[in-house]
């Protein structure tokens, strides 16, 4: 028999307990594939860039190539002082929804 349902609000999987609506967790900072460049005149404290999921339920673990950087709430951003390289930006949720991003900083 089928676990899916429609209710008011749209279709609702009995087998998660959860509307099949809810937004995906997405960064939309920064973007994929973006290029930033540290300016050598500015002092690095000025060089930060802002790390903001959407669609996030509660805690926001986020990490950089691997290694945790930091955790915020919800869509509340975390500031990560550029460093250069290609990086992987990747954002974990509290019910363990993931999203990733790719960035190269000169």
């Amino acid at each position: 028999r089928c676990c899916r349902r429609h209710t008011a609000s749209g279709p609702f999987d009995w087998a998660q307990g959860r509307s099949a609506l809810r937004p995906k967790l997405s960064i939309a900072s920064p973007p994929s594939g973006a290029t930033y460049l540290i300016d050598p005149t500015l002092r690095p404290d000025f060089q930060t860039l802002p790390l903001r999921a959407e669609g996030a339920v509660g805690r926001v673990e986020w990490s950089i190539n691997g290694r945790t950087i930091g955790t915020t709430i919800g869509d509340t951003p975390l500031t990560w002082g550029l460093t250069r390289g290609q990086h992987t930006v990747t954002a974990v949720d509290t019910n363990g929804r993931t999203a990733r991003t790719q960035i190269l900083v000169k």
